[in-house]
C-alpha cells in the first residue's frame, strides 16, 4: 500500500532543508518534491519517516556522519544525523546554477530571433531607431540624443528587476532571479561600452551612432525584459500552486 505524507512530514523536509543550508526557495521547492516522492516510496516499502529520510539524504551525496571531540577533547565522537552533512546539496546547488545560466543564454539567443521574426518589435524598434535621427533635426544635442536612448534602456532593465523584487520579496531568496539580476543589467552594460568606446580613441559618437546604440539597446533591452517577466510569471505559478498544497 502507497504511503502518502503528511503535511507535518512536508513540513519537516522543508524545516530540514533550510538546516542543511538549501536557502533558495526555488531549488527548495524542486527538492521537496523529490524527496517526499522517494520517501514515500520507501515508508510503501515497510521503512519509517526516519530511516527513508535518512537513506535519502545519503543519496543527494550527504555523509551521514560528522565527528567531533568530547568534552576531555581526549577522543573522537561519531554522530549520526540527517543534518550531519550538506555537501550534496552544495554541489547540487552550483549544478542548479549551472544549469540555470546554460538556460538564460539559450532563452536570449532564442528570444533575439523571435523578436527579428515578430513585425510589431521589429517596426516598434526601427521607428524608435530613426526617431533618433529626426530628433536630431530638432537641434537635440548630443547628451539630448545620449539621454534619449538611454532611458528607454534603463526602464527596460529597471522594470524587470523591480517585478522581481516585488516577486521575491523581503523572506525569500530565490536562485534563478538572482542569476536573472546579472543579465538584466546587460543592455546597460552594452550601452556604457557602445557610448563610451568612440571616446577612447578621441572621438564624439555621432548621430548614426546613437542610431546604432538605441537599436541594438531596444533589442537587447526587449529581449530581457521578456525572458525576466516570462521566468517570474512560471515562478510564480509555482509558488502560488505550493502554497495551495
Amino acid at each position: 500500500m502507497k504511503k502518502t505524507l503528511t503535511q507535518e512530514q512536508i513540513a519537516f523536509i522543508e524545516t530540514y532543508l533550510i538546516q542543511n543550508k538549501v536557502k533558495y526557495w526555488d531549488v527548495r521547492v524542486e527538492l521537496i518534491d523529490h524527496i517526499a516522492t522517494q520517501v514515500e516510496e520507501k515508508m510503501s516499502m515497510g521503512l519509517s519517516f526516519e530511516v527513508a529520510m535518512m537513506q535519502v539524504h545519503v543519496s543527494f551525496g550527504n555523509k551521514p556522519q560528522k565527528r567531533k571531540l568530547n568534552k576531555e577533547n581526549t577522543q573522537w565522537i561519531f554522530e549520526t544525523s540527517i543534518y550531519a552533512d550538506h555537501s550534496g546539496f552544495e554541489r547540487l546547488i552550483k549544478d542548479k546554477q549551472k544549469q540555470l545560466n546554460i538556460g538564460f543564454r539559450k532563452a536570449f539567443g532564442s528570444t533575439v530571433i523571435k523578436i527579428f521574426k515578430q513585425p510589431k518589435h521589429l517596426l516598434f524598434i526601427l521607428l524608435y531607431t530613426f526617431g533618433l535621427y529626426y530628433l536630431e533635426s530638432l537641434n537635440f544635442t548630443p547628451k539630448q540624443l545620449k539621454l534619449a536612448v538611454f532611458v528607454p534602456i534603463l526602464a527596460l532593465s529597471l522594470i524587470p528587476m523591480a517585478y522581481s523584487i516585488f516577486f521575491i520579496g523581503k523572506k525569500r531568496q530565490h536562485l534563478g532571479t538572482n542569476l536573472l539580476g546579472v543579465y538584466t543589467m546587460f543592455p546597460l552594460h552594452m550601452f556604457h561600452m557602445l557610448s563610451f568606446m568612440p571616446k577612447s580613441f578621441g572621438l564624439e559618437i555621432t548621430t548614426a551612432g546613437w542610431m546604432v546604440v538605441g537599436f541594438f539597446g531596444l533589442v537587447f533591452g526587449i529581449t530581457q525584459y521578456k525572458i525576466t517577466t516570462n521566468y517570474i510569471s512560471k515562478q510564480k505559478a509555482i509558488y502560488n500552486r505550493w502554497k495551495s498544497v
